[in-house]
């Protein structure tokens, strides 16, 4: 069952309310929570191995190249999607996930043509590395 905005604002995450909204509008709702247990293996997409939060990732590999995994992700423009790489959720939480809602500002942010359409299915971790919430 989806979740409603009030819920979402009330999970704990460690985010001020501009995070918190900004995390929703990440999302073309509706989303949905589940529980993501220690041990749970699942993909961050990066620039570099170790540059990104483990916050926002996914369950799989979302793109053969750079320019499908920025687009189907919407990922902001400091982000190359040179890397995928497999991180193990350090303890039981509670995840969020959805499809990724399209970023039109990011695409003309980077101005690189890439349309950063979204589409492709995510997952919020309980604060990545910053937390403890993966390894």
């Amino acid at each position: 069952m989806p979740l409603r905005r009030l819920r979402i604002v009330n999970l704990p995450r460690g985010l001020n309310p501009a995070q918190i909204n900004e995390l929703i509008n990440s999302f073309d709702e509706p989303i949905y929570a589940r529980t993501g247990y220690e041990g749970e293996i699942l993909v961050v997409t990066e620039s570099q191995s170790g540059s990104a939060s483990g916050i926002f990732v996914t369950r799989e590999s979302a793109g053969a190249t750079p320019i499908e995994r920025i687009n189907n992700l919407a990922l902001p423009p400091n982000n190359t999607a040179t890397i995928e790489s497999p991180i193990e959720l350090a303890r039981e939480q509670i995840l969020l996930e959805g499809k990724v809602a399209p970023q039109p500002d990011w695409a003309l942010i980077a101005n690189d043509g890439i349309p950063c359409n979204g589409g492709q299915w995510q997952i919020v971790t309980d604060g990545g590395k910053y937390s403890g919430a993966e390894r």
